[in-house]
């Protein structure tokens, strides 16, 4: 799997994003042999759009 960090991240402390057909992966570039988080494409590109428009709602 090829994981990518953004190109704004100045340090190895970040999150870096794995792509595949149906499924994105998050992990933490500090752990990266550690918990792997997994999101359907759907949900993926909700979390992205409710980031970009400040539309997300802390529970």
């Amino acid at each position: 799997m090829h994981w990518r960090k953004s190109t704004k991240c100045a340090s190895a402390a970040c999150v870096e994003v794995a792509e595949r057909p149906n499924s994105m992966f998050v992990r933490d570039s500090k752990s990266p042999l550690e918990s792997v988080l997994a999101f359907t494409r759907a949900d993926w590109n909700t979390f992205v759009t409710g980031i970009k428009e400040d539309t997300l709602e802390s529970r």
